[in-house]
């Protein structure tokens, strides 16, 4: 015999459900969002926290009050993701946000529609900050691509901006700064001295720089320079120019800690373009000697080129 249900014992489930609805809202770490309809039904307190916001003033806001139309734009194709899908779980990594103090903070977002769920009835968004995953990615990537000491691009990082840069067809120039009095810097001062002389280079190249160029440390004790935006009827021109100030900018003095050198350094430089020439079998390959100067100077730290 089936017995018929207590009304009480339905009270009670909901009030469970109910209450376990208020204690994920009140103890997530993530943001969450219930939607009724467009407006935002109940939070989560940690919105506080995350982004800046007071969880009571959230409700009976849009989504695209709340996160601004770019954000929202994506917000609204994954509720209706997860609409479609009839209850599936809809996400999006990679989302950003502004915080209310200024700081961009990175989300990941799943949205779940639970509109016949009696429980709950809305669509719950959850946003999980991964701004501390975002920034140790950014970070390694930094590494990968960037010389530690000087925190100039490195040589792997060298190479693809210079291919970049021949890609537009237009002149693109390249000037070696060689320095191997750093050795003898070493012996006579010590490689900590060593170092910031080095760093010192690094500063003094980067401030004749213009906008569009590059520098780069690619071995121990030479840097290199793309520079790019030439004259395409004189490009040699506008590269003795930079190689003029580059020689400026070497020639005082080093002082590091109280102690003034003198270090030689040498500069060579040639433009290269992409752009076919008599003595080139193909038409994406730059002129010999630019060639020639990238293939040695990348070569001397095993790193290969396809120049």
């Amino acid at each position: 015999m089936v017995r018929p249900h207590s009304p009480t014992l339905f009270a009670r489930a909901r009030r469970r459900t109910d209450d376990r609805l208020t204690e994920r809202l009140s103890t997530s770490d993530d943001a969450i969002f219930v939607l009724r309809g467009s407006e935002v039904g109940s939070v989560s307190s940690s919105v506080r926290e995350l982004f800046g916001w007071e969880p009571e003033l959230c409700v009976g806001r849009t989504l695209s009050e709340l996160f601004g139309r770019d954000t929202y734009i994506v917000l609204d194709e994954l509720q209706t993701m997860a609409e479609q899908a009839g209850g599936h779980l809809a996400t999006r990594r990679g989302l950003s946000i502004e915080h209310d103090n200024g700081h961009l903070i990175w989300l990941d977002a799943t949205i779940n529609d639970l509109r016949n769920d009696t429980t709950v009835n809305g669509t719950v968004l959850t946003v999980h900050d991964v701004t501390s995953r975002v920034e140790m990615e950014q970070r390694i990537r930094d590494i990968e691509h960037h010389d530690p000491l000087t925190a100039t691009a490195n040589a792997t990082m060298f190479e693809v901006i210079f291919n970049r840069a021949l890609e537009t067809g237009e002149p693109v120039g390249l000037i070696v700064v060689a320095t191997p009095g750093v050795r003898q810097v070493n012996t006579d001062h010590g490689t900590d001295f060593g170092d910031d002389f080095l760093i010192e280079v690094s500063r003094r190249l980067a401030s004749v720089l213009r906008s569009g160029d590059y520098v780069a440390r690619v071995t121990n004790a030479q840097f290199a320079m793309i520079v790019n935006h030439l004259n395409s009827s004189d490009p040699q021109f506008d590269l003795d120019e930079v190689c003029d100030r580059v020689s400026a900018a070497l020639s005082a003095p080093f002082t590091v800690n109280g102690k003034s050198v003198n270090v030689a350094t040498t500069i060579r430089a040639d433009f290269c373009t992409n752009e076919t020439t008599a003595d080139e079998t193909t038409a994406d390959a730059p002129p010999a000697g630019c060639r020639e100067l990238l293939s040695e100077l990348l070569s001397r730290e095993g790193v290969p080129t396809s120049l």
